[in-house]
């Protein structure tokens, strides 16, 4: 049982012994929504999400304000857990693609940084519901000391000059975006895995990448691990955050203060956004996308993502490669 797994058990332990109130009322919501599905058999997801919403409001769930353009998301102040309802077939593909990442068939990276999904219909080619762990979203955390303990070599590379909240996190979504954009991405999306050539293949003779064809000596692993090459994810952040960084500077009359952002220390924070994005690359990334979960130390492990579409839709890694 890797890491990840393991505090997941752990979690799940600590849920059924401290919250046996809220367990019971997960129960109760699960068989309650499988009942209903299985009652209004073939109704689309725009049916079933005015027939869901009447249920959790009669089994005490409230209406998250901030609730997303094709899903909505009930939950109760005891809840250690979120019930998310897709409004239509867009929002059932969401739910279902949050089964995807949760089950990692993006990454085990991937699919360790994303939230717990408890369980899922599973009668509708796309989920018409999901259940998932409760968080703290990103942008409600407003004490500099927590973003602190959850960026710390962001918070480093800032010397602590940045030490309003809201600035900070603004920095922080900058980096981020930018930092994560084009990792990910494959080497060369136009490989032909179909084209075969004994003279120039990848596991033989080192070639330039426009030059690269795979033969049929080449195993599936071989023509992955060329697709998708160890990126040096960690420096590409760095990269983002030593021109942010700059730019903050110069945008405050600070353009003397030099700093070499190449020899910091990376934490845990760098290291987990890396490791996340290996194979897979997004534009969509943002605050309302991030989030933390409850914990009394917290700290960059606890970082989680909310919602994911990937860019590199074409090209995704095998799952049976794991992080190969």
């Amino acid at each position: 049982m890797n890491e990840s797994r393991l505090r997941s058990f752990i979690r799940s332990l600590l849920i059924e012994s401290f919250y046996i109130d809220s367990s019971k009322k997960l129960d109760e919501a699960i068989l309650a929504l499988k009942k209903e599905l299985q009652e209004s058999e073939n109704k689309d997801a725009d049916y079933m999400s005015t027939v869901y919403n009447d249920l959790l409001i009669s089994l005490g769930f409230e209406l998250i304000d901030d609730t997303g353009l094709h899903r909505l998301a009930y939950s109760s102040p005891e809840s250690f857990f979120v019930v998310k309802i897709a409004r239509g077939d867009k929002g059932a593909d969401v739910n279902k693609r949050e089964v995807g990442i949760s089950s990692g068939d993006h990454s085990l990276e991937t699919r360790d940084m994303f939230v717990d999904v408890y369980d899922y219909d599973k009668i509708s080619a796309s989920p018409h519901w999901i259940v998932s762990e409760k968080v703290i979203p990103l942008k409600s955390v407003n004490n500099i000391d927590d973003l602190n303990k959850i960026f710390p070599t962001f918070y480093k590379a800032t010397r602590g000059m940045i030490d309003d909240p809201e600035e900070f996190k603004e920095f922080l979504q900058d980096v981020i975006s930018e930092g994560l954009a084009g990792l990910g991405l494959p080497s060369r999306s136009g490989f032909d895995f179909s084209k075969l050539s004994k003279e120039k293949h990848v596991s033989g003779k080192k070639v330039s990448p426009e030059k690269k064809y795979f033969s049929d000596i080449d195993s599936d692993e071989v023509k992955y691990r060329a697709m998708y090459p160890k990126l040096s994810s960690n420096s590409r952040l760095i990269d983002a955050l030593d021109y942010f960084w700059e730019t903050w500077l110069d945008d405050n009359d600070m353009d003397d203060i030099e700093l070499d952002l190449s020899s910091i220390d990376q934490g845990e924070d760098i290291k987990r956004l890396a490791s996340c994005f290996k194979y897979s690359t997004t534009a969509d990334l943002h605050f309302g996308n991030l989030a933390v979960r409850y914990s009394k130390n917290i700290s960059p492990k606890d970082l989680v993502i909310l919602d994911l579409e990937f860019d590199n839709k074409e090209f995704p890694p095998p799952k049976e490669y794991g992080s190969f």
